[in-house]
């Protein structure tokens, strides 16, 4: 009897092991690599080296001159003891050094995106990139030395919150040894978010400017009368532009 029981546990435990599928694989799916992780059903997108093909991947591996980066995407899972289904992954993750040497030109996020973290040297030495890169509103952590592009122009950031920055010494997600992000380049954030995005360390303490600040009223005044001619009137320094006086605070003066 003893016996019996014994073995009648070892199987229900057999029976449970192989429901699970595998933790961990790596394939690629659409022209992109990715590590699959079959338990939570999510994808982080790769450079690493795979199982399944019996070569490995190499930095600048990425040909396509528009890298498109989908929500998720589809790959068969094959449990042990199992029948084999289909499974939607969520493309949680860019990877460390995903993209480095990639020959792209532009890099695309598919809405709605699903990664919520950029890795190291993920975005790095794609001498080809230019123009705008945006960032999804899904995007919450962005790794040291993550984003290394020179030549491109503009970042849009399209969450409200904006995503928190890991700082490694003199290194943010812009910035590393021998590369960076430029500091003067366009910032582009939600209507309402610009003092958030100010306020995050790694971003409003980098770059120069955001394109969504709302110029004073003086601001406006300033450029306004910027090539207009001034004078003095009894003393006081009158500026005049299209036939109308100003003062220096941009009172019309009669």
């Amino acid at each position: 009897m003893k016996k019996y029981v014994i073995l009648s546990v070892m199987v229900l435990a057999a029976t449970i092991v192989a429901a699970k599928p595998l933790a961990t694989q790596s394939s690629l799916v659409d022209s992109l690599f990715y590590d699959f992780d079959d338990n939570s059903l999510t994808a982080v997108v790769t450079v690493s080296d795979f199982w399944n093909t019996g070569h490995k991947k190499k930095l600048g591996y990425y040909p396509q001159q528009t890298i498109i980066i989908p929500a998720s995407v589809g790959k068969e899972i094959i449990p042990l003891g199992g029948s084999p289904y289909i499974g939607d992954f969520s493309v949680v993750e860019i990877g460390v050094s995903a993209f480095a040497k990639a020959k792209a030109t532009s890099v695309e996020f598919a809405a709605p995106s699903n990664v919520t973290t950029i890795g190291t040297l993920a975005f790095s030495q794609m001498t080809n990139m230019s123009g705008k890169l945006t960032l999804p509103a899904s995007l919450t952590h962005l790794a040291v030395s993550a984003i290394l592009l020179p030549n491109i122009t503009e970042i849009e950031f399209l969450g409200d919150t904006p995503p928190t920055c890991e700082i490694s010494g003199d290194y943010t997600p812009w910035t590393s040894a021998t590369s960076a992000t430029p500091k003067d380049i366009k910032i582009t954030v939600p209507d309402g978010a610009e003092a958030n995005y100010k306020a995050a360390a790694g971003i409003g303490d980098y770059f120069d400017c955001f394109s969504k600040e709302t110029p004073t009223a003086l601001d406006n005044m300033r450029k306004a009368v910027a090539p207009a001619t001034k004078s003095l009137r009894n003393g006081m320094l009158i500026i005049e532009r299209n036939g109308h006086r100003y003062t220096p605070l941009g009172h019309e003066v009669r």
